[in-house]
């Protein structure tokens, strides 16, 4: 009996000694390490084959930032994938599904155009994606994946920036005539009486307020869209966008005496003759050198309006998405990966001065640490304001082309030609006669 247990126990130790062998050989190493082991299944060795995919950027980033924050931390963990930028622009999204010769694997678009992709059913839901990669979306602010959602819940993207907004201002006109620079907190109210200071005739220079830029400043704090696609209808003759077009009249008409005005970059860096302007956060990159050249600028908060203060405007995101027309959507996955890191987020706002759209006080500390020109700048003050929810019914398929009717009659407006609610009552005939005809 005692030389059966001792066989039958030296036979276990053996068993184990094998066991501990070979699961130290099998997936108990550094999972960063891409050479094949031993025990390496064919699918395995497979998956680390070079592949080469090609990123299609839709006016959201450039070749320096896609170094940085795409290519080079991808070398660095997956040196098997690299990833070929193809600069581009909203046109050549019709050309993608019949690019199969040498079809595009991933995007970089903004949000207010993911209607173009669906049109041609291009954008890969990423749910599957993000759970089998461990993505946590917990970490986006809130109101950041609404506007990349679809209507059975699909992710159609994620988002790596946020496009805020801030009031820029030359401090040297405040300073010529005597008026405090903008504070933060500033209502649209105040800033038309602000303008009002600011707009005079000085040595045969006419001096202006403030370049209101867009309507889209000022409809998207209040969630407004303009077609309610599953309707089929305008949205634009309503209470809500009367009070912008009023708001608009106020700035640019009573407040300034209306007439042709200049493009707000033409007269607050070229002609220097305009007081403030409300603009987007990644202008911040091309301004970060215009003091060399005589432009004393800074920035205060983005106005808001008083039933929604401190809301900027709803998500304004540039984007990374999967593109259907992909031959490798596992690699492409990986790319996304590491692309949203919180390391590579760091970097982003440290280097580029994007908004990051992640939740956290590291990526409001890090802003544009890394550019010298932007230091002593109110940074602070970009970060005051938050993001409104997006539109319940989206932007749509027919945004762009309703909101140019609409531009039209707030030109009008501007001009003296049509008061605000025929304004908005033709354009909403018009936006309704255009659907129309695109059912």
């Amino acid at each position: 009996m005692k030389y059966y247990w001792k066989h039958h126990v030296f036979r276990l130790g053996m068993l184990l000694g094998v066991m501990l062998i070979f699961s130290g050989c099998g997936g108990q190493g550094d999972p960063g390490d891409q050479s094949a082991s031993p025990t390496s299944t064919a699918a395995e060795v497979k998956k680390q084959e070079p592949v080469t995919l090609r990123m299609l950027d839709v006016n959201r980033i450039d070749q320096e930032n896609f170094n940085l924050l795409i290519a080079q931390p991808l070398s660095k963990k997956y040196p098997y994938i690299t990833v070929e930028y193809v600069p581009g622009a909203l046109g050549d999204v019709k050309k993608l599904p019949v690019d199969t010769g040498n079809p595009m694997d991933l995007v970089l678009y903004w949000n207010g155009t993911i209607s173009e992709f669906q049109k041609y059913d291009l954008l890969t839901d990423l749910r599957p994606m993000v759970k089998s990669h461990n993505i946590d979306l917990s970490h986006y602010q809130d109101n950041m994946l609404q506007p990349v959602t679809g209507t059975k819940n699909e992710l159609y993207g994620l988002p790596f920036y946020n496009q805020g907004n801030a009031l820029y201002y030359n401090k040297d006109l405040f300073d010529k005539f005597g008026v405090p620079y903008p504070k933060d907190g500033l209502f649209w109210e105040d800033v038309v009486e602000l303008a009002k200071k600011m707009h005079r005739v000085d040595n045969d220079v006419t001096y202006f307020g403030y370049n209101y830029e867009s309507e889209y400043r000022l409809h998207a704090p209040l969630s407004l869209g303009v077609v309610d696609e599953s309707a089929g209808k305008s949205v634009v003759n309503s209470e809500q966008w009367a009070k912008v077009l009023n708001m608009i009249k106020s700035l640019r008409v009573d407040a300034q005496g209306g007439g042709k005005r200049g493009k707000f970059l033409e007269e607050f860096t070229k002609d220097r003759n305009l007081a403030m302007g409300g603009s987007v956060t990644s202008l911040l990159m091309s301004f970060k050198d215009m003091d060399k050249t005589g432009l004393n600028w800074d920035l205060a908060q983005f106005p808001s309006w008083k039933e929604r203060p401190n809301v900027s405007s709803f998500a304004d995101l540039g984007v990374i998405g999967l593109l259907k027309t992909s031959k490798h959507p596992e690699e492409a996955s990986k790319v996304i990966e590491v692309f949203l890191t919180d390391e590579i987020q760091r970097t982003m706002v440290s280097h580029s001065a994007l908004v990051s759209p992640f939740k956290g006080q590291q990526f409001i500390d890090q802003f544009a640490k890394d550019i010298p020109e932007l230091q002593g700048k109110r940074l602070a003050s970009i970060f005051k304001s938050h993001s409104a929810p997006f539109p319940t019914y989206g932007l749509g398929e027919h945004f762009t082309d309703a909101r140019n009717l609409l531009r039209k009659h707030i030109n009008s407006v501007l001009q003296g030609k049509e008061d605000v609610n025929t304004a908005l009552r033709k354009s909403d005939e018009e936006i309704n006669q255009y659907l129309e005809t695109v059912k």
